[in-house]
């Protein structure tokens, strides 16, 4: 079976192409299983002569989070020529909560009624399979067509990078902006992080852009908030190598439908690491530490973590680090290959 994904070049999908499209196509092939390689969406929506010959040469295409209206008319074109549809989702579907702004980051569609709601849904109707990146979202999906959770899986060799030792410093890491973390910039959780600096001085706290517009900085005092400009998606592991304590805010709607990524990248780099108790982390609770999303509860979280940061950092590199190194996607592909398979 040959395979084709298909995921935008915008910047805010990249690590979503990498996580769920680049990494999956290289351990199809290597593994031997299928043929898979990955498109840029916007050459197949411009008719590029390369990526209409992959997705003529393939048996599947899968569509991987952009869901605008120009995907929506190419989804029957493709089905009429035999093609099987699988769409990959890790956002959750338009709602009175997320539609607007919110939706157009990343289904890039700016659905603002429900008439463009419905179109959305038409399309998602015209899929075989949709592979979510959350059971909550696989669960909301299975009223349009028959969907599946695809979990996060790592490509591990990215992350065992030399630790990057910084004495007499604590390196505490905020998430790159995405929609479940915007949590993280409220002007009270701002409040909370100053608080914690001014309390423990030896703190920096790690804020990964481009993607945090100059809006999201206001409020951080220095010395202790360091932004960390990425320029590329390989600059991330090596910032996570030299983290001490890694923070996973999730909240609302977009919080029980995130993937798990984010908390996994910390257990394979090590990371000792506080999330919100949200569902998608909880299958690995055991090796963390999840919170309320309030103030106070993430504050005692993270000076618990610093004041006994030896402690936690001897978890991280135990247990944790070997749960993490079950969950690489050479490790799983043959489960990842059944998925696709069905659709056939």
């Amino acid at each position: 079976m040959k395979i084709v994904f298909a995921g935008s070049s915008r910047w805010i999908d990249r690590e979503s192409v990498v996580g769920r499209c680049r990494n999956l196509a290289a351990a199809l092939t290597e593994s031997g299983l299928y043929q898979a390689v990955v498109i840029e969406l916007e050459e197949l929506l411009r008719n590029n002569d390369r990526a209409v010959a992959a997705c003529e040469a393939a048996d599947l295409l899968i569509f991987h989070r952009l869901m605008d209206e120009r995907v929506i008319q190419a989804i029957p074109f493709w089905k009429a020529r035999g093609k099987k549809i699988i769409i990959d989702l890790d956002h959750p579907l338009p709602s009175a909560d997320f539609r607007g702004e919110r939706m157009r980051r990343y289904s890039g569609w700016e659905i603002h009624d429900s008439i463009a709601e419905e179109k959305f849904r038409s399309g998602l109707r015209m899929a075989d399979l949709i592979t979510a990146g959350s059971q909550r979202l696989a669960d909301d999906c299975a009223v349009y067509t028959r969907s599946i959770y695809l979990p996060d899986y790592l490509d591990l060799n990215r992350y065992l990078t030399p630790r990057t030792e910084h004495p007499g410093e604590v390196w505490v890491g905020l998430p790159r902006e995405d929609e479940a973390s915007e949590f993280a910039f409220l002007p009270d959780m701002i409040a909370m992080l100053n608080e914690v600096g001014r309390l423990r001085p030896q703190v920096r706290f790690f804020v990964p852009h481009p993607g945090l517009s100059s809006k999201g900085f206001a409020g951080f005092e220095e010395p202790w908030f360091v932004p960390v400009a990425l320029t590329s998606l390989e600059e991330w592991p090596r910032l996570l190598s030299g983290l001490d304590v890694g923070l996973a805010p999730a909240d609302g709607v977009s919080g029980t439908r995130i993937g798990r990524r984010r908390v996994l990248e910390y257990m394979a780099a090590r990371v000792p690491w506080i999330a919100s108790d949200v569902q998608p982390y909880h299958e690995f609770a055991r090796y963390g530490w999840l919170v309320r999303n309030t103030p106070y509860e993430w504050r005692r979280a993270i000076l618990e973590v610093i004041d006994h940061l030896e402690g936690y950092q001897a978890e991280a590199g135990g247990e944790a680090f070997l749960v993490a190194l079950g969950q690489d996607v050479h490790e799983n592909i043959h489960a990842i290959a059944t998925i696709y398979a069905s659709v056939m």
